[in-house]
């Protein structure tokens, strides 16, 4: 190979090749971001659906064909689905009471930080989102169990892992709004929570009945 040759074939090496490379990542990156974007509208269209239907209490049926999301698994009183919403991967359940009717919605949010202050910064963007959606929050609450990370703002994300900090919102009403963020062993739980207030009741109600039954 003549020097003129060898030239053209470093350059290709050094240059182009990278150039191609990021052409492809970015097309893909973008390609999955679009998808993403239109599953998650999907999703989040079906789930608005749902919580109007929370009113009439549909059954379990019904929400199978209505729900777009990856079905994990199934029980008497139980669906669950992998999905995301507003950016995060989430556990999505739908339970049903004795009579097969749905009564509470429940997204768990899945992302994992190794800082725990990000879990604090997820519920607030989750909760502006709320806010923007349906106003001013009927109670917002920061509940310290114990003091001892309260004077250290740096050190809140371990406040609610160890079960010291809970964040609580709720929107009142025939549908229950609940956002909370909590924690216990340095496990946390992020969870939104639309639920049908009567049938929610209704359902409570039940179990107590049934636990009398057993005890007596």
């Amino acid at each position: 190979m003549n020097k003129n040759n060898k030239s053209k074939g470093n350059l290709y090496l050094r240059y182009i090749i990278p150039v191609v490379i990021v052409l492809v990542v970015g097309l893909f990156f973008l390609f999955r971001s679009g998808t993403e974007r239109k599953i998650e509208k999907e999703v989040t269209k079906s789930i608005e659906a749902l919580k109007g239907e929370l009113k009439e209490g549909i059954p379990k049926e019904q929400v199978k064909r209505i729900e777009k999301s990856k079905l994990i698994g199934e029980e008497n009183s139980l669906l669950w689905y992998e999905t995301r919403i507003h950016g995060f991967d989430t556990m999505l359940y739908f339970v049903f009471n004795q009579r097969n009717q749905l009564y509470l919605i429940k997204y768990a949010f899945m992302r994992k930080h190794i800082n725990q202050n990000w879990y604090i910064y997820d519920f607030k963007k989750i909760d502006t989102i709320l806010r923007k959606k349906y106003g001013n929050p009927d109670v917002h609450k920061e509940i310290w169990r114990r003091d001892l990370y309260k004077n250290n703002k740096d050190n809140w994300g371990m406040g609610v892992a160890v079960g010291d900090l809970v964040y609580f919102t709720q929107w009142k009403g025939e549908i229950s709004i609940r956002h909370s963020l909590s924690g216990d062993n340095f496990e946390i739980n992020h969870s939104l929570i639309y639920s049908n207030t009567k049938l929610e009741k209704e359902r409570e109600e039940f179990k107590e009945r049934k636990k009398l039954e057993k005890e007596f």
